[in-house]
């Protein structure tokens, strides 16, 4: 036995099949002409006039079925309905003798021997008043041609099918046959249709027959089998068309016995199921593939934790750094050549909240609250600055502080300074620095008789906060005018 689905029926109501010229269809035409079965599917293609059609495929054979009324004209016109069949262009001639009644499922066309590829099947019809008709093209399709979705015929010789004991096979291999009681077979396939195509020989004293089918296991179904004195072909004793797309088995069992019309048939009509195209994938390539995925996967992990690791690691430093800075003495500044000083910084109410790493007793512990500023009724705050006629010489800080006062009229003016930075350090030793207060007026003061270079102070202006402990904050000097005293400000760093 042999496993062929090629074998694949195409409907004369099938887009594939080209019609040229004035052709009509017909449905539900179960007309059995000649014993010889109904129509495929119960459909015919018609034509009364001169027509043609053609089909295309792929395959090393053809055929082409249908049904006729033939009449044989006298006077020389020839047979109606006539007909020319050709392959590639190739005349193959008319596969059957010329009926002499009406027949169904006739050969109308037959391309055998022809090489396995791509071929063109063409019908030319001549038709003066009868009408022929076109059932279904069956061909033997190529092994890469997609047969799913398709109609194939599979005979009963195919290895799908499965017999029980009772069953005989006629001389030619074409039908089987049983009178036995009980006896069964049942078909495998994939599809969504099963026709069963059936024979009954003729007998004059056989009365009907009755069989039974199952689908997938389901509830028998009774089917009766017509007893007839001429035998019968193509007789489709069932049709199944509605069944889910999958698997399936058919189970047919007979239930006459040898007084009745044999369960017989030759093959059956199936119809295959739909193939969803997928992408192919390798198997040899898969494991690369999932490695691959995996691996980049594995690595844009790694590199976020790493990167998430370098920002915690950056804020922990600047924080880190941040914190010397504000809790670290500050440090010691060495003294220019002309002379430097330590400077102690108190609130107005001698509270010590910032002093030079060298003065030991006044070092800081923590971080520094700046002191409450309670208002001044003494003296302004310019009066705690040494005037310029105590300080004896730039290396030796003065012995007393004294109230500036205005500067008499023989004195010779201001000189110009020269804008510099100076370090909060170069204050006199135990010099309280400035600060400022809500009744802060600028005071004149009197130009000494020699002005130290590079060493003018400043003054804080009402609107500047206090140094920043914990920075480095420098005073600076710039030019005043003669007579005019300008208030120097701090330079803070925002940064």
């Amino acid at each position: 036995m042999s496993v062929d689905d090629r074998l694949v029926s195409v409907d004369n109501t099938d887009s594939q099949l080209k019609w040229d010229g004035p052709w009509f269809s017909t449905q539900g035409n179960t007309d059995d002409w000649g014993q010889n079965g109904p129509p495929f599917l119960s459909t015919l293609q018609g034509i009364t006039t001169n027509g043609a059609l053609s089909f295309s495929f792929t395959g090393r054979s053809v055929r082409l079925w249908g049904s006729l009324r033939p009449q044989n004209i006298t006077g020389g016109r020839g047979r109606d309905p006539d007909w020319d069949c050709l392959v590639d262009g190739n005349n193959t001639g008319q596969p059957w003798t010329y009926p002499t009644r009406a027949y169904s499922n006739f050969l109308l066309c037959w391309g055998q021997n022809i090489t396995d590829g791509n071929h063109t099947l063409e019908l030319r019809a001549t038709v003066q008043s009868q009408t022929l008709w076109v059932d279904q093209v069956q061909y033997q399709a190529s092994k890469d041609v997609d047969v799913s979705a398709a109609w194939t015929e599979v005979g009963q010789d195919d290895g799908r099918f499965r017999y029980s004991e009772g069953w005989d096979e006629d001389s030619e291999g074409y039908r089987r046959s049983t009178y036995t009681p009980g006896a069964w077979l049942t078909y495998d396939f994939n599809g969504e249709g099963v026709i069963l195509g059936a024979y009954t020989p003729g007998s004059a004293t056989a009365v009907d027959g009755l069989a039974s089918y199952i689908m997938d296991g389901g509830s028998p179904i009774d089917f009766k089998i017509p007893a007839t004195t001429v035998s019968k072909y193509n007789q489709p004793y069932f049709q199944i068309t509605d069944l889910k797309p999958g698997p399936h088995q058919l189970q047919v069992t007979n239930k006459g016995n040898s007084s009745t019309a044999p369960l017989a048939f030759t093959y059956v009509y199936s119809k295959n199921a739909r193939v969803e195209s997928t992408p192919e994938v390798k198997p040899n390539k898969l494991p690369k593939i999932i490695g691959g995925a995996v691996g980049g996967g594995l690595g844009a992990i790694l590199l976020a934790v790493l990167l998430v690791f370098c920002v915690l690691n950056v804020r922990k430093r600047r924080q880190k750094r941040k914190e010397q800075l504000i809790m670290a003495p500050i440090a010691a500044i060495p003294e220019e050549k002309t002379g430097t000083h330590s400077v102690l910084s108190k609130d107005v109410t001698g509270s010590t909240y910032m002093s030079h790493p060298q003065l030991g007793s006044n070092q800081w512990n923590g971080q520094p609250q700046p002191p409450a500023l309670p208002h001044h009724n003494s003296q302004p705050l310019l009066s705690q600055y040494p005037s310029s006629s105590q300080l004896s010489s730039p290396q030796s800080p003065p012995t007393s502080h004294s109230i500036l006062a205005q500067a008499p009229p023989s004195q010779p003016p201001q000189q110009h300074l020269v804008p510099s930075l100076y370090p909060a350090s170069s204050f006199p030793p135990h010099q309280p620095a400035l600060s400022h207060s809500s009744s802060f007026t600028p005071q004149r003061r009197s130009p000494p008789a020699t002005v130290p270079q590079n060493n003018a102070w400043a003054s804080v202006p009402e609107s500047q906060p206090q140094a920043d402990v914990g920075r480095m904050t420098y005073l600076q000097a710039t030019d005043g005018k003669p007579d005019e005293f300008n208030p120097y400000q701090f330079s803070k760093d925002s940064k």
